[in-house]
């Protein structure tokens, strides 16, 4: 997903003066922390700022320390191997994986509930990856719909391995970028 992700969708948003991300349903922020990375990479996280949302305080708690027990982590070092970066500098004698504070000043967490609350801006990107299989259909329609609203025109769609974007009205709206990887473009209004 990541390698796909900055391929195809990061060269696009380099035209765009800010960018506004908002990773939905993001848990204890790793997702929120490895897109931080790969807009780093880009030079893009000084322009960006990442919205980092949970409806469980205590997720947002841990994910906002940005410090991880590298167990915990295997799999996204690997992953971000397989992306050329280096992640043993973020590692401290505890053997944690500690997020350095640069690249923690652009990214907020905050309590959202995706089945009660509206939105909160407009984003270029949106990523909800492995939250809506957790939602009955009608929940999955109304946050599909909370993220069409949300989403600015040419801004991508990112879903789960085992989600679609299966909503007719909200469908016809986009593109499929990458259908493997769940990355969706939104193409009118």
């Amino acid at each position: 997903f990541y390698l796909s992700f900055e391929k195809k969708c990061l060269e696009y948003l380099k035209s765009y003066f800010n960018l506004r991300i908002w990773v939905a349903g993001c848990s204890t922020g790793e997702e929120a922390y490895s897109i931080a990375l790969l807009l780093n990479r880009n030079q893009l996280f000084k322009k960006s700022i990442i919205y980092g949302t949970d409806i469980n305080t205590d997720v947002l708690e841990f994910a906002k320390s940005g410090i991880y027990p590298i167990d915990d982590f295997n799999t996204p070092i690997k992953n971000f191997e397989s992306l050329n970066f280096d992640l043993n500098s973020f590692i401290n004698q505890n053997k944690q994986l500690v997020i350095p504070t640069d690249l923690k000043k652009n990214i907020y967490f905050a309590k959202h509930s995706l089945a009660k609350d509206k939105s909160f801006n407009s984003f270029q990107i949106i990523s909800c990856r492995n939250t809506l299989i957790y939602f009955n259909e009608d929940l999955q329609k109304k946050v599909f719909q909370l993220f069409d609203e949300s989403l600015e025109v040419l801004g991508f769609l990112c879903l789960g391995s085992a989600e679609n974007l299966w909503v007719p009205e909200i469908k016809k709206k986009y593109k499929i970028i990458d259908a493997a990887n769940r990355i969706y473009q939104k193409i009118t209004l």
